[in-house]
């Protein structure tokens, strides 16, 4: 796989949808219960149901039908808003989380990223990293920063556009949480989940 750096510092209108995401990942903790969801976007209430954190389980992506092993002590919830899904993988006992998300829309990756730039500090995310990189299967902005409110919670974000989604799979954890295995590994299978 073929991958390049770019840059691209133009400025771009604020898209009202990015912003949603931030708040999610950002405020996910209060705005979801441990739970593991197994419903389609036009009905997630009616079919969420509870899965024991001591069980390793599996999760589908709805839209890429790919899979993604959950191991024990970790949650999924799925949440419709603004008619919006939101998927958040929560390990219990770090408070570690993953929110993938996605939206339909016509802006290329760098339109979107730049508009993201415009909201972190808006939500106390401080961005102090950013990068373009070209693939085969397609342009991705990488973001890395910390959270204002708790310097020792890391926050970065992948961003890709594939068939007109945006996919954004943020993650949110403490910088110790990366030595382990089973945060590697969920975090790699939910990217790969969106390819």
């Amino acid at each position: 796989m073929a991958i390049s750096s770019t840059e691209n510092k133009k400025k771009f209108s604020r898209n009202y949808c990015q912003s949603v995401l931030l708040i999610a990942s950002v405020l996910i903790g209060n705005a979801f219960t441990p739970a593991t969801s197994l419903a389609v976007e036009s009905d997630i209430t009616a079919t969420d149901k509870s899965n024991s954190i001591s069980e390793t389980f599996t999760w589908t992506n709805l839209y890429t039908k790919k899979t993604v092993e959950i191991p024990s002590g970790w949650t999924v919830t799925m949440s419709l808003q603004n008619n919006l899904v939101f998927t958040v993988f929560h390990e219990i006992f770090s408070g570690a989380e993953i929110t993938l998300f996605h939206e339909k829309t016509t802006d290329d990756v760098h339109t979107y990223a730049a508009d993201m730039l415009k909201v972190y500090p808006k939500r106390h995310i401080r961005i102090n990293h950013t990068e373009f990189y070209k693939a085969d299967t397609g342009t991705f902005w990488l973001a890395s920063g910390k959270l204002e409110s708790n310097p020792n919670m890391e926050y970065d974000v992948a961003i890709h556009n594939k068939d007109g989604r945006m996919w954004i799979v943020s993650s949110l954890y403490p910088e110790w949480i990366m030595t382990n295995s089973d945060w590697s590994s969920v975090l790699s299978a939910v990217n790969n989940s969106a390819l």
